[in-house]
């Protein structure tokens, strides 16, 4: 797993733009992350990335119809990722995913967990480093 140094990003604008904003300036720590977690379902869940982007897919009208400025956000994100949306939506729903596949009478097998700090965008603002 590639180390990313601390970022310190700043975004404004509405919510699609505040989204490509993050995305942007942490482009390649958001792209490793999705490196990171598509390599984990497949090797530990034996999920293929089809799989995986299919359940991502179906998230994206309950998401939006809950708060359509979640969807618009993770857009932006996805759009300055350079990802798709529904590679984002995988990473956000990781835990969902991981459970969902826990449940579906397939095991889960050894699982790993990563330790890899990705900021929900719907959930939570990123840390700022004070120095």
């Amino acid at each position: 797993m590639q180390i990313i140094p601390d970022l310190i990003i700043s975004v404004s604008g509405n919510a699609y733009q505040r989204g490509h904003a993050y995305g942007s300036q942490a482009r390649g720590s958001v792209q490793a992350n999705a490196a990171d977690y598509f390599c984990v379902w497949e090797t530990d869940l034996g999920l293929t990335r089809e799989r995986v982007i299919e359940f991502a897919r179906d998230l994206a009208t309950p998401i939006g119809n809950y708060d359509a400025t979640i969807l618009e956000e993770m857009e932006g994100l996805a759009a300055g990722a350079e990802l798709s949306l529904e590679e984002i939506l995988a990473i956000n729903a990781r835990y969902e995913l991981m459970f969902a596949q826990a449940f579906s009478g397939q095991g889960l097998g050894c699982l790993h967990l990563l330790n890899v700090p990705l900021w929900p965008l719907a959930l939570q603002p990123p840390q700022t480093a004070t120095h």
